[in-house]
């Protein structure tokens, strides 16, 4: 008999076998083992090959390559790295605007309210939710934190800067 020994994850060939012309010490199990003809055994031994759906099938490096991640998974993996980053920043933003509460700055109390609130509502912006690719959920969320950075007043950035001194 004649059998193609494939890897059951990849589906791989790994080895042709010949029980008729070779004895082997031990066969390995019969779910990994592939019943081939003469025909194809011979052809098997150029190029790579893989089992689907029970059979002997031509193919290339590209068949055995992982598919890219799907931009679902990308884009969830962004937004929680943005999320991660904005926490920190929301954080910090907390402590700025009850010090200018506690100290009678309302403007700054009130820019610090507004940029949180911006970072809050970033993920929903439209730019974002309707990005269909990883780069231009990218562009969206750095193109919409720029536009909060330029809309906050500088007292407000000034007061944020210190933070990490």
């Amino acid at each position: 008999m004649k059998y193609a020994h494939f890897d059951s994850i990849t589906k791989r060939v790994m080895q042709l076998l010949d029980t008729n012309a070779f004895s082997y010490a031990e066969l390995p199990p019969a779910e990994a083992l592939l019943t081939l003809s003469d025909e194809q055994h011979a052809a098997a031994h150029e190029g790579l090959w893989a089992v689907v759906g029970g059979a002997l099938v031509a193919v290339d490096e590209a068949f055995f390559r992982p598919a890219p991640p799907s931009f679902t998974t990308l884009k969830a993996a962004e937004l929680a790295a943005f999320r991660a980053q904005r926490e920190k920043m929301l954080n910090r933003l907390a402590g700025i605007g009850m010090a200018a509460q506690v100290g009678g700055d309302a403007p700054l109390a009130l820019a610090i309210t507004t940029f949180r609130q911006g970072l809050l509502d970033l993920p929903s912006h439209a730019s974002v939710t309707g990005a269909t690719d990883i780069d231009a959920l990218r562009l969206a969320l750095k193109t919409r934190y720029a536009a909060l950075l330029a809309a906050t007043p500088a007292t407000a950035k000034l007061a944020f800067k210190g933070v990490d001194a």
